[in-house]
């Protein structure tokens, strides 16, 4: 998978741990091991049974199992385990002398996250007894993955372990019986169960550096708490975050400059070569072995450029073509996105053109992580239509195929599938480029406001009682989803355009339509509070504030 750039760790410093001193503006939640220590003989077993399951289901966490199944679906099964062996994970595994952290620093597209998804994988299958926590952090879903939820969904995991609440949890039921807990409580109970426990626990958090830039003091304060905890914690990150590195130049720690391994690089380039078949009698012998070693030696190391690459290569019909790409081929992360980015522009089809490049522009104006189904019926949907036309949605291999690479599915068998950037990187780069078509965020809210106001998608006040039958529509299940939760956030950006404004009263005009929207429970906590300082915030029906209203008392 990686290998470690120049085989030297970086220099370690005098200081310790615990002299790091942090005066943070926000909160700071000391290791307490004994404010609850009474309270064992106050609630009986069985009510802290039930408790436990209160907070389990109460806490907001990240889909960590989730994230963990993607990771290891993306690792090729073949590359990798040689790091296992090493003596940096094997000293940090065994908690051998004192390296209770390790942090892998490396460039976007060395192979991280799949390098972490092979340690949890081995820290389960070792230590299943013990302790073990994990978050993957994703900067496509940045706006979620709040310092509140990455702890509660490291709490989450540890109280898994636990048949009834740990007495040192009890002020963490309290306060999620009374909404959402405020972030030092969970931290304060994440430390706690951690200083409480005679073996340690491995904590492993990818991609560090993604943590969104709003949260990121809150963050940094407690990645600090936990290298004061009982824990091994191992981590990765990008060079540029020099803030979190600093954190880890102390002398219990190893922080390790990688790259991708040149042997696991071959193998994966083996492997994507030998996928298309149509091409066997063309990529072979001496002239494959040519090609994957010159993607090699342009890849430096990252595997993104080499996958990015080989993509490209199978894209192709004939020797000679391949053969004068393979002497073209630049180097460096920019330089081959622009080369699949003027793929993706050059294609035959410009109906294919449209699709990739809407369709990267929708997951980059998305609220929150898209289906594929979803995005299928986005794509489809006429502006201004009353009704929906599902001649108009193509498939999903037609818009992954669209968009050469650059686009993935999660899981290619699931209508579910979330469709993503292939990483990160890639979605950074697409955000600086000036793409049709413009004034998207106009084109979102218009889609979101025309799919509201479908035909079939309204309740009439006599069969409000019906609501089962109404929730089975065909429609509620793709894209209504999204639309009803998210399109007042849309609003929000383009609220001053004079369509936008003229859909918003269309549609509010619709009271079947608002209707439906309100019973399904969106309005109260998502749109009518995003759109609450717009001027139509006063034109919207009773109906919905009713509803809203009953729907904020529940």
């Amino acid at each position: 998978m990686m290998e470690f750039h120049d085989n030297a760790h970086l220099a370690v410093h005098d200081s310790t741990i615990s002299n790091v001193i942090y005066h943070g503006p926000i909160y700071n939640a000391p290791i307490i091991t004994n404010n609850f220590a009474n309270l064992e003989t106050m609630v009986p077993i069985a009510d802290k049974r039930e408790m436990l399951i209160q907070v389990q289901q109460k806490l907001a966490a990240l889909s960590y199992l989730e994230s963990h199944e993607e990771a290891s679906r993306r690792t090729d099964k073949n590359t990798g385990s040689w790091f296992l062996d090493t003596k940096i994970f094997q000293d940090w595994c065994n908690t051998i002398g004192e390296v209770k952290a390790v942090l892998l620093v490396g460039d976007p597209g060395v192979g991280k996250t799949c390098l972490v998804s092979l340690v949890i994988g081995q820290l389960l299958r070792t230590y299943h007894h013990t302790q073990i926590a994990y978050c993957y952090l994703n900067s496509q879903e940045a706006e979620a993955q709040t310092p509140n939820k990455i702890v509660s969904s490291l709490l989450k995991q540890l109280l898994s372990t636990y048949s009834s609440l740990p007495d040192l949890a009890i002020r963490l039921h309290d306060q999620l019986d009374q909404g959402t807990p405020q972030l030092e409580v969970l931290v304060t109970t994440l430390l706690n169960l951690l200083q409480d426990k005679q073996t340690p626990t491995f904590i492993v958090l990818d991609a560090l550096d993604e943590c969104k830039e709003s949260y990121q003091q809150d963050f940094i304060h407690f990645l600090r708490q936990l290298l004061q905890a009982n824990i091994q914690l191992f981590a990765t990150c990008r060079p540029s975050s020099a803030d979190i590195g600093d954190l880890f130049n102390v002398s219990c720690c190893i922080k390790q400059p990688i790259r991708a391994n040149p042997s696991d690089i071959q193998k994966v380039l083996t492997r994507k070569l030998e996928s298309k078949i149509s091409l066997g009698k063309i990529i072979n012998g001496e002239f494959k072995q040519e090609a994957i070693e010159t993607i090699q030696s342009r890849a430096q190391g990252v595997f993104l450029i080499a996958a990015m690459q080989a993509e490209h290569i199978l894209s192709l019909t004939t020797k000679g073509q391949i053969r004068s790409v393979l002497t073209q081929f630049p180097s460096g992360l920019d330089n081959n996105f622009k080369i699949t980015l003027d793929r993706i522009q050059n294609q035959h089809s410009d109906d294919r053109v449209k699709i990739a490049l809407e369709a990267m522009k929708w997951i980059i104006h998305a609220h929150r992580p898209f289906t594929i189904t979803e995005l299928l019926y986005a794509l489809a949907t006429e502006l201004g239509s009353d009704i929906f036309d599902s001649d108009n949605l193509t498939t999903p291999l037609v818009v992954v195929e669209s968009c050469c690479g650059f686009l993935i599915l999660d899981d290619e068998d699931r209508d579910d599938a979330a469709v993503k950037f292939c990483h990160s990187s890639v979605q950074d780069f697409i955000q600086r480029q000036q793409l049709p078509p413009p004034n998207f965020e106009k084109l979102v809210t218009l889609t979101c406001l025309t799919y509201l106001s479908f035909e079939k998608l309204k309740v009439d006040e006599k069969i409000l009682l019906w609501l089962d039958e109404v929730k089975a529509l065909d429609l509620l299940s793709r894209f209504y989803d999204y639309a009803a939760k998210h399109w007042g956030e849309h609003v929000e950006e383009c609220y001053d355009d004079d369509e936008v404004a003229g859909a918003v009263d269309t549609f509010i005009g619709k009271s079947d339509h608002v209707r439906l929207w309100g019973q399904m429970d969106y309005g109260a906590q998502n749109t009518e509070e995003k759109i609450c300082n717009l001027e139509w915030r006063n034109c919207l029906p009773e109906t919905v504030v009713t509803c809203n209203h009953r729907s904020m008392q529940e």
